[in-house]
């Protein structure tokens, strides 16, 4: 007898066909358009220099830098109810050199500011006060804001960025790690404004976890050592959660 397919079982291949497709891990050309959309002018470029493998619904995607403040690593997170990858509103910065990069800073076109809270002298990055700073570039989308120890950092996004999805990186010990990094050097520096704090390339990255601890393990082009833990990502896909960051001179 000839067995014919009914288009009811054809329907229910396809149904779960684009289900099971919907959650599986992201190509080079997915991740491509997500990094593109960290940028804040279309004069620039931005290139994927490593896509580490997923641990538990978590990509970690090691990015080229085209100017000052760009992240070098973003975070991708599985949406556990819809199966959809999406970033985390929080990138990182790994690196802190006060030798120039020759990477753009936004300062001297104009477009950046460095500012404070008022009465406040440092910057805490779970503080309220602070979160609601930086938070603002969500409802605004025009805007990247990032809070460094000694004063918040805030740059305009061009016009002709039209796909731009706002991000922050948490540099609120940085001072304090760069006089890690450079014995006390910084302590002669400015501290409320960001000149001195240019950014490396990075040369690797490891992710792993275990005993419910993720970590993220970057050396930069200057042999800096940077190692991120957190506990996991909170419900809104914004924050690292419990996150701590070590840094070290590497040998």
């Amino acid at each position: 007898m000839k067995k014919t397919i009914t288009p009811f079982f054809i329907l229910i291949f396809l149904l779960l066909t684009i289900q099971y497709g919907y959650g599986q891990n992201l190509n080079k050309e997915e991740i491509q358009a997500i990094a593109n959309n960290l940028l804040i002018t279309n004069k620039y470029h931005v290139s994927i220099k490593k896509i580490v493998p997923p641990v538990n619904g978590i990509q970690v995607v090691v990015l080229s830098i085209p100017y000052r403040e760009f992240p070098g690593i973003i975070i991708i997170n599985k949406n556990k109810s819809t199966g959809k990858w999406e970033r985390v509103f929080e990138s990182l910065s790994p690196g802190i050199q006060d030798k120039s990069s020759g990477l753009l800073d936004w300062h001297t076109k104009g477009e950046g500011v460095d500012f404070m809270i008022d009465k406040m002298s440092m910057c805490n990055f779970s503080d309220k006060r602070i979160k609601t700073v930086v938070e603002t570039s969500i409802k605004k989308n025009g805007v990247i804001i990032i809070p460094y120890q000694h004063f918040i950092h805030m740059n305009t996004v061009n016009a002709t960025s039209p796909g731009f999805a706002p991000y922050t990186i948490d540099k609120t010990e940085y001072f304090d790690f760069a006089n890690t990094l450079f014995d006390n050097l910084y302590s002669g520096y400015p501290k409320n404004e960001c000149t001195m704090f240019d950014t490396p390339g990075i040369r690797d990255c490891e992710f792993t976890s275990a005993n419910n601890l993720y970590k993220i393990k970057v050396t930069t082009d200057s042999n800096q050592i940077w190692t991120y833990t957190f506990e996991g990502i909170d419900a809104k896909n914004q924050y690292l959660l419990n996150k701590k960051i070590a840094v070290a001179k590497g040998m």
